[in-house]
């Protein structure tokens, strides 16, 4: 956008990234086992084994057939502390600004997405499919 780096610096209070995920039906939810690329992910994620196990739903009139009624949003929040935008103006990489936010407790949309698996909210398969799935 060639805007200089002191500007967004001094201007910029933070950066939100959001994205939908479906909530899996309550009427027809039942436990499931996760295929192996789905826990290798999970597990990626920083996820640990849920006491309750993993869940879907297995369709029904409720939801249409298709286990996911309502929707719930995964957040992602980089605030710009005083550590981050005196590093702004040197043009810091990618992995420079990542590094610096979740050592200042940003958790990734990954993060976040498997809490809300670990918790029996949505499914891993939805997680893929609507945050990694573009």
């Amino acid at each position: 956008m060639n805007i200089e780096p002191f500007v967004v610096a001094s201007s910029v209070i933070a950066v939100l990234s959001q994205r939908l995920v479906r909530r899996i039906c309550e009427q027809c939810r039942q436990p499931y086992l996760p295929t192996d690329a789905e826990l290798d992910f999970f597990r990626d994620g920083g996820g640990v084994q849920p006491l309750n196990g993993f869940w879907h739903g297995a369709g029904c009139t409720f939801c249409s057939q298709t286990g996911y009624q309502d929707r719930i949003g995964v957040y992602e929040l980089l605030r710009l502390s005083p550590e981050m935008k005196a590093l702004v103006p040197n043009k810091p990489t990618y992995e420079q600004i990542r590094t610096l936010a979740q050592a200042g407790g940003m958790r990734t949309l990954r993060q976040e997405a498997v809490r809300l698996v670990a918790e029996g909210v949505t499914t891993v398969s939805e997680v893929l499919r609507s945050i990694y799935m573009l």
